[in-house]
């Protein structure tokens, strides 16, 4: 949700389930991120999501432990 867009979720959740009509993130960071990289549900979809589009933008991965630190151009993850 603080990327650009978060339509990129798809695959992982269906949008349908919520009746979302807008994929507009908060557009705080330049990239994206996804989640729950960790979690057997979800990670190999993930990761082929991440293959598919990271040439278009950047996308940070995170396991369910990790948090990012965001300050200015700054990223560090934890």
């Amino acid at each position: 949700m603080t990327g650009p867009d978060i339509s990129f979720i798809g695959s992982l959740d269906d949008p349908a389930k919520a009746e979302l009509t807008d994929y507009s993130g908060l557009r705080l960071v330049d990239f994206l991120i996804m989640p729950h990289m960790d979690q057997e549900k979800f990670s190999e979809q993930a990761h082929a999501e991440i293959k598919k589009i990271k040439a278009d933008i950047k996308v940070i991965g995170l396991n369910d432990d990790q948090a990012l630190w965001i300050k200015d151009n700054y990223v560090q993850l934890f």
